[in-house]
């Protein structure tokens, strides 16, 4: 009798557990495809994300078309990307040479956002870099000494 009670007992729990999941992950389904669609009309709501970065930048040095610059006022964030002439597009309306990209000068940087875990930092995708005909050697001097002092102290950061 206490066997065929325990029997009923765990085939009701198991009816009962498997009509609860089955109507949550119905439920799910459905609220998951009604926000889909929701996002796919509503063309509005993907306008509005916009994804584009705008980084204001001194140039530290630039050695085999490779270009490390260092946020304006914050010498110690640092970042690293690969010149592509397309992309450069100087100020006063002059054709770029990547000779014309030396340590102080001021740099506007459009990119995508995305950013890579190193130091410094890999912009991998920008759309342009704006060069101005103002200099900062206030922030070179501060990138500089950071540089210095990190390569100091991590022996795995060497100078290239």
């Amino acid at each position: 009798m206490k066997f065929k009670f325990l029997g009923v007992a765990l085939l009701s729990g198991f009816i009962l557990a498997g009509c609860g999941t089955s109507d949550s992950t119905s439920n799910t389904a459905s609220s998951t495809t009604t926000e889909s669609n929701t996002m796919t009309e509503d063309s509005s709501m993907t306008s509005m994300i916009d994804t584009t970065e705008h980084l204001e930048s001194v140039i530290v040095s630039n050695e085999n078309n490779v270009l490390v610059v260092a946020r304006v006022g914050q010498g110690t964030d640092m970042y690293r990307l690969e010149v592509d002439l397309d992309k450069v597009k100087m100020e006063n309306g002059n054709e770029p040479a990547t000779s014309e990209l030396i340590a102080g000068l001021v740099v506007n940087i459009t990119y995508s956002g995305i950013i890579g875990f190193s130091y410094p930092a890999f912009i991998p995708n920008y759309s342009e870099i704006l060069v101005t005909e103002e200099t900062d050697q206030a922030t070179l001097d501060a990138a500089l000494e950071a540089q210095r002092s990190m390569m100091a102290t991590d022996s795995s950061i060497t100078e290239e």
